[in-house]
């Protein structure tokens, strides 16, 4: 089952803490760059990720990090 990580995380309060861990696989990237689009990885109060080095070609690791570096530095 396929859900949309974005959504549920909109659904909480703003007072509440969020907490997310990432252990997808390889699909991390593409997750963490639709929640920079949906602009609700800024709403995530810690996370933990596992990043795997086997990404297809199309998701570009370097591109990912420059923009987590963007969105919190």
């Amino acid at each position: 089952k396929c859900v949309d990580i974005s959504r549920i995380i909109k659904s909480y309060n703003e007072n509440d803490n969020i907490i997310l861990k990432i252990d997808i696989e390889g699909s991390e990237y593409k997750l963490l760059l639709d929640m920079i689009k949906k602009n609700t990885l800024k709403l995530i109060d810690y996370i933990a990720v596992e990043f795997h080095t086997y990404i297809s070609p199309y998701q570009k690791v370097d591109d990912v990090f420059l923009d987590l570096i963007k969105l919190f530095f």
